[in-house]
């Protein structure tokens, strides 16, 4: 029926099923994370810097669009790469699905439903905008945290505040932003990250009656 009203399951002439119809478009996770699991959502990372106790750089932080980076304290995240080496020292491989290897830090958003992404949005301010940024980064989906699709990949400095389209034609739990190099040196530092795309099966989008 349409955004407001019912999509209705039938099997075998028997309504076994009604749920609502809504458009679930949006940033992802919806609200600021404060923690590594909230509201279904669950923050990991392959590093990340707490070391400073009056500054910890959490991963989660990059989920935390509430405050600044400049001054900011525990709202950005950060993972060291290694003193005059872009790459990502230390950092994990992983194999997708297509057979391509990608090695680097991670930032992995497991979410509560299953999320179609459409673009990135990725924010980069204040001091370290263009040495510690990602330069050669990826995009890697899964249902299960084992097998993982190549959604995305790119060498966009990301220096800026940045909408980056991905037209995912998958839906995923797990959602995972990979940098390989950083553009400078030393550290990677991750202002916000955000996933705008909408829930399996929110609606049931039909054909366009114009061209089909």
């Amino acid at each position: 029926q349409g955004e407001g009203g019912s999509r209705v399951t039938y099997l075998d002439g028997r309504k076994v099923a009604e749920d609502q119809a809504e458009d679930t478009f949006g940033d992802y996770p919806p609200f600021a994370m404060t923690g590594y699991s909230q509201g279904g959502y669950v923050v990991s990372t392959s590093s990340e810097y707490i070391s400073d106790v009056n500054a910890p750089r959490n991963a989660y932080g990059a989920y935390d669009p509430s405050i600044d980076f400049t001054g900011a304290t525990g709202h950005v995240w950060m993972t060291e790469f290694g003193a005059f080496n872009p790459n990502a020292v230390g950092g994990d491989t992983f194999t997708d699905s297509n057979g391509g290897t990608h090695t680097g830090h991670w930032n992995k958003l497991e979410l509560p439903y299953k999320l179609k992404p459409s673009y990135l949005y990725y924010k980069n301010t204040g001091t370290y905008t263009t040495s510690r940024c990602a330069s050669d980064w990826v995009i890697l989906g899964s249902n299960d945290d084992s097998t993982w699709d190549l959604v995305h990949s790119s060498t966009t400095v990301l220096n800026a505040t940045l909408e980056i389209p991905i037209n995912s034609t998958k839906a995923y739990k797990y959602l995972k932003f990979l940098c390989k190099t950083i553009n400078g040196q030393n550290a990677l530092y991750v202002q916000q990250l955000a996933y705008y795309g909408h829930r399996e099966n929110d609606l049931v989008r039909l054909p366009d009656p114009t061209n089909v």
